[in-house]
């Protein structure tokens, strides 16, 4: 009964309230008095840029006595995460604390200018939860989206087997209607109230300006609290998350004619607009996450019911729509379990507002192993193996020689990762049925120790710039591949120079038979990869088969272990120098399709 594939009841949706780790503005404290003299900064001497943070490192001086002190550390950046703040002692010299605070300096420092900021402080923090309430409504929709998907096909087949309970429907169709109605009420009035903070805001800002304040400021500090068992002076280390900041891979690609050789060009794109310039660091760039959280969720029970057939990831068609949902998912349980919640202050509300985002979060991250699981319960064993053949979440770093120095500012700036010179063979690959051009293909393997990722390259050859692509993936010792343009003295084509459909018995039988030109106008011969293909099916009322050809099929290995079964067609040709015209080079095959004569073949682009 559809009651019974829900026997645990109308789930409710709840609204819950969770501050990211990641966001700028997260201080529960009020700014403290001003002080007439500017804090030390420290030196910045290492940074590591993530996509999308930055983990930085101070030296902070900590002068010689002993005993409990506090150091207050200045001029944090504009998008400090407050909740990242941690600091490393030294031989004799014990952390005891960090807190993060603000403070307003400058010419202004009146007690209606500092009451202006605050109020300005606490408007962003409700448009934050605001846009978190948004954007946890539209999951909820989302949720009763996949409900109601769920409950109508469940419907559908009761209804077939004469056992629908009309109530029950009506009772579910009227819950999630209310429900609906409910939400979208809260989303209009969660818009209204953004509006109207906003507004808020604009007020605010231009009331700062008629009071004076431009040259007002606020500070950003770290108080650290210091317990000091040695006399002599000494350095610790502090450290922070920093937003506005990111890295996206590049490459120039470059060789030489004639030359077995690549060289490739690897550098990082860096957009750094955390608020405060980097000078003589030490970089370090990283795909990984910053790992912020101690202990991990807790794992909890599956539940598991039953629902009509036709619901499931099935056939080789569905692996790409598979890995995308699986790495989309993945990608979501990594991110949220190293970020954890924001860290607390040391009060009873913010702590208890801290247990309730970890609890929050460990149901999410619960949530999303069960949609994993899900699709493990659904793929069949041909999607999944093929769904897996991609490595994901490779973590790699790169450490950048040398001191290296970025301003904060809003264009991407340019960082040398490495420059490797590898052992590379060069080919001329001809597709004539997507293009009547020949491509100059690259091949080397990667000997070096560092990975490259996933990225954009420009291609040069001979010192001329001849094309953009994309570089995959390239782990150490793994080949890879490389386009370096349109050679312009090479032309292929393709023709159909005859068709022969003969019926015997029940069955249509019909021969194609194909003629492939390469025209070379260099003063040389030149070794052609050649590709065409034939259909293939995996239908047993389907026959395709190659009748002749010209010249042997190529015995590359890797062309017969995974193309050549599927139709795919690859001669490993010559053309003579000045092959023009008439003398062009000349490659021709046949192939035999044998099908039911009262049926149409039917194509579709193969995955």
């Amino acid at each position: 009964m559809l009651a019974q594939r829900l026997s645990l009841g109308v789930i409710p949706l709840v609204i819950l309230v969770a501050a990211t780790a990641s966001s700028p503005i997260a201080q529960d404290q009020p700014p403290v008095a001003p002080e007439e003299t500017n804090a030390p900064t420290g030196r910045i001497s290492h940074v590591t840029v993530y996509r999308g943070q930055a983990l930085v490192s101070r030296a902070i001086d900590v002068p010689a006595g002993r005993g409990p002190s506090e150091i207050v550390v200045g001029e944090l950046p504009a998008y400090v995460i407050p909740g990242s703040l941690y600091a490393d002692g030294a031989d004799g010299v014990a952390v005891r604390a960090v807190r993060y605070r603000t403070r307003v300096t400058g010419t202004d420092q009146r007690e209606e200018v500092q009451a202006v900021h605050e109020a300005i402080e606490e408007l962003d923090q409700r448009a934050m939860e605001n846009s978190a309430l948004m954007t946890l409504i539209a999951s909820q929709l989302s949720y009763l989206d996949k409900l109601e998907s769920f409950v109508a096909p469940a419907a559908m087949s009761e209804m077939a087997h004469g056992v629908l309970n009309a109530e029950q429907v009506k009772q579910l169709t009227d819950f999630s209607f209310a429900k609906r109605e409910a939400l979208v009420k809260a989303r209009l009035e969660l818009e209204k109230t953004a509006r109207q903070l906003q507004k808020d805001r604009n007020l605010l800002m231009l009331r700062l300006q008629n009071l004076g304040a431009s040259n007002s400021q606020l500070m950003r500090e770290a108080v650290i609290f210091v317990d000091k068992q040695r006399e002599e002076a000494t350095t610790i280390a502090l450290h922070y998350l920093s937003g506005g900041v990111n890295w996206w891979p590049t490459y120039n690609l470059r060789a030489e004619s004639g030359k077995d050789a690549m060289k490739i060009e690897y550098s990082a794109l860096v957009t750094q607009a955390s608020g405060e310039d980097w000078t003589s660091v030490d970089l370090t760039l990283s795909t990984a996450s910053p790992a912020l959280v101690a202990q991990g969720a807790e794992l909890l029970p599956i539940l598991i019911s039953l629902s009509p057939n036709g619901q499931s990831f099935k056939g080789d068609v569905d692996a790409a729509q598979y890995s995308k949902a699986r790495r989309e998912l993945r990608d979501n349980q990594l991110k949220a379990a190293r970020s954890g919640a924001d860290m607390p202050n040391n009060d009873e509300q913010s702590l208890e507002r801290y247990q309730e985002q970890n609890e929050a979060l460990s149901r999410q991250l619960n949530q999303w192993a069960c949609e994993l699981q899900k699709m493990e319960f659904d793929a069949s064993l041909e999607v999944l193996s093929a769904s897996e053949r991609k490595p994901e979440g490779v973590s790699v770093e790169y450490r950048i020689a040398g001191g290296t120095s970025l301003q904060s500012r809003n264009d991407q700036q340019l960082v040398s990762v490495a420059n490797l010179n590898l052992e590379a063979s060069f080919a001329y690959v001809a597709t004539p049925v997507l293009s009547d051009y020949v491509y100059i293909q690259g091949e080397a393997r990667n000997r070096s120790e560092i990975v490259l990722l996933e990225g954009t390259y420009s291609a040069y050859l001979d010192g001329r710039f001849v094309g953009r692509s994309a570089l995959p993936m390239v782990s150490r010792g793994q080949s890879f591949s490389a386009g370096f343009g349109i050679d312009e003295e090479l032309r292929v084509s393709r023709e159909l120079t005859n068709k022969t459909p003969v019926v015997r018995g029940g069955n249509l039988e019909t021969t194609y038979s194909y003629r492939l030109l390469i025209e070379n106008y260099k003063d040389r011969e030149v070794e052609v990869r050649l590709f065409d293909r034939m259909p293939y099916s995996d239908r047993s009322d389907v026959r395709i088969s190659i009748k002749e050809t010209s010249e042997a099929l190529s015995t590359d290995e890797v062309y017969v272990r995974d193309q050549k079964a599927k139709g795919v067609l690859r001669w490993d040709t010559k053309a003579a120098a000045g092959a023009l015209d008439g003398k062009a080079k000349q490659v021709t095959y046949s192939f035999v399709v044998e099908h039911d004569k009262q049926m149409d073949i039917v194509t579709t682009s193969a995955r």
